[in-house]
């Protein structure tokens, strides 16, 4: 599949295209950072084992390491993109995340449509680069050599 054109705006009915996505994008590349769950496994049967699974991934990033005090959410987002790349369906991923996260549903107002949005997020691939790189090229210089400019005495 090849995306010919897009064009910002929301899709009217976006679960149904991300599950379309999922269904006939590749599988991506097997990361080196492998966690407890693989997609031949069930998902967690118990509060453990999500914290088990979670906190594999934790570990294996050495997320705790790298960031002293980690935006959870930023971690619940990693988790979720690992575990789709691992086959594991969205129900799963949720009950993981629910289970698992630290403090969830910390401060939010609908702990569903949080989970619903982050794994919805996770499946689309990290970006790149920057949004803002495309802005922090140079522009074309401007023409300064007017007849009117000030630089020539101005007319």
């Amino acid at each position: 599949m090849k995306l010919v054109h897009a064009c910002a705006g929301l899709a009217p009915r976006g679960e149904a295209l991300l599950q379309s996505l999922r269904h006939c994008a590749r599988p991506p590349p097997t990361s080196p950072f492998r966690c407890h769950l693989t997609a031949t496994e069930p998902g967690p049967t118990s509060a453990e084992e999500a914290t088990t699974i979670y906190q594999s991934c934790m570990k294996r990033w050495h997320i705790l390491e790298r960031f002293p005090q980690p935006d959870w959410s930023i971690v619940d987002l990693w988790v979720a993109r690992y575990l789709l790349s691992q086959g594991q369906p969205d129900s799963q991923i949720q009950a993981i995340l629910r289970l698992a996260s630290p403090h969830f549903p910390r401060r939010h107002g609908d702990p569903d449509g949080y989970l619903r949005r982050t794994v919805a997020r996770a499946a689309f691939p990290s970006p790149g680069r920057a949004v803002c790189d495309d802005h922090a090229r140079a522009a074309a210089p401007l023409e300064t050599s007017s007849a009117c400019s000030n630089s020539t005495g101005g007319r």
